[in-house]
């Protein structure tokens, strides 16, 4: 002798804010909505997206203006202080704007390689390890105690700050065309 089986109530898939994914809508004995979890195995829902923060224009404008301007700074809070670099490192006139040519060498130079890196790898890895090496050429600048390791500094410099201003404008292209 077989039990009935009892009635289930009908389901509809929900992938609201604060419901699980794949999760079902039950309605209880009251009449009162339930969520429960999806099935064992089951995977997430198949028409939900997993929430990712929406890159609006403005965000997009905000973030872009941040990554091109990390180039011009470097060059614009530096220049007015070669003078005092002539005092700290104890050398002439020449040897302080090169290390603005070599900064500028690498920043062009880079452009050559970060265009086919974030294709490779992506915009975001391209970018994140270009403000890193930023940063470390900064640090090394620095704390730099001879116009060299102040050359190598600015070098690596140029390499970090080509990264947002040649990939931020391709990043809009990217969000934003069809």
């Amino acid at each position: 002798m077989s039990l009935p089986q009892p009635k289930m109530p009908k389901r509809r898939a929900v992938a609201g804010p604060g419901r699980m994914l794949g999760a079902s809508l039950y309605a209880s004995p009251a009449g009162n909505p339930v969520v429960a979890p999806p099935p064992a195995g089951a995977g997430a829902h198949p028409i939900a997206k997993p929430s990712v923060p929406r890159l609006t224009p403005l965000r997009m404008s905000v973030i872009g203006a941040l990554l091109i301007s990390v180039g011009p700074i470097s060059t614009n809070l530096y220049t007015p202080a070669f003078t005092l670099l002539m005092q700290i490192f104890n050398t002439d006139e020449q040897a302080i704007r090169s290390t603005v040519t070599v900064y500028l060498f690498g920043f062009a130079a880079a452009q050559l390689v970060c265009g086919p890196l974030s294709d490779r790898f992506g915009r975001r890895p391209v970018v994140i390890g270009g403000l890193g090496l930023y940063v470390a050429g900064s640090m090394i600048a620095g704390l730099a105690g001879s116009v060299i390791v102040l050359t190598v500094g600015r070098l690596i410099q140029g390499f970090g700050a080509c990264s947002g201003m040649a990939l931020s404008r391709v990043m809009v292209v990217d969000v934003f065309s069809g």
